[in-house]
């Protein structure tokens, strides 16, 4: 290999890396923009830090209050998809509670805790609303941004000593090793799986409590008090 063909590999695989880094830096950035937008509408707390919050509402049939009833049966029933719960406050209007950590040996709940609020919205008509911190979400967040610095200081280097100290060689095989520089790919795409999975997990908590409201009007059993 040629110490002009070993500087064009170089500068592809940079290149091509950076591009990689800064599509991660770009999904990195959506997901801190989506989390520091819901959690600026924290309503308790505000001095305790910052937290992963979902949050969202749906507008569904029926009296408030029965509604609110129903919810509430639905969250102490230790069977539901989004964990067990525990009741923290009942009013007509808002139901307060907060995750179970351990249930029947069964993994943390990813709810910390939450509050649904239930308000007239019209004739026959309510209008539901939910807030919710998760639990975990954010080290997935923490490990992207460490991996994404720790990537582009790789990327940084790896390109500064290939061409220092590789490229101009007097050794063919030495300009051969050009190509290690795509090793640099296993700190960048890790990013990519923090990032997704951080919010995979915010879309299914928050999909979650949509569902379990959207399924008020139909559920059976629970009569208003």
């Amino acid at each position: 290999m040629t110490p002009s063909i070993a500087s064009l590999v170089l500068h592809i695989i940079t290149g091509v890396g950076l591009l990689v880094w800064l599509l991660g830096l770009r999904q990195f950035l959506l997901c801190l923009r989506e989390r520091s937008g819901e959690n600026l509408t924290r309503r308790e707390d505000p001095g305790s830090g910052p937290v992963d919050m979902v949050e969202g509402g749906v507008e569904l049939e029926g009296d408030s209050a029965e509604l609110c009833n129903k919810a509430a049966a639905l969250l102490a029933n230790q069977t539901n998809v989004l964990g067990p719960f525990r009741i923290t406050d009942k009013q007509p209007d808002r139901i307060g509670f907060e995750g179970v950590e351990t249930y029947r040996g069964r993994a943390r709940n990813r709810i910390r805790r939450g509050e649904l609020h239930f308000s007239a919205a019209g004739t026959g008509r309510t209008q539901a609303s939910f807030w919710a911190e998760t639990h975990g979400a954010g080290s997935l967040l923490v490990a992207s941004g460490t991996l994404l610095l720790l990537g582009l200081v790789a990327l940084c280097c790896g390109y500064f000593l290939m061409r220092t100290y590789v490229v101009p060689n007097p050794s063919s095989s030495v300009r051969g090793q050009t190509f290690q520089m795509l090793h640099v790919a296993h700190l960048l795409w890790p990013t990519f799986l923090g990032s997704s999975l951080y919010r995979r997990s915010r879309r299914a908590a928050r999909q979650g409590f949509e569902a379990l409201l959207s399924n008020l009007p139909y559920a059976q059993g629970f009569p208003a008090r």
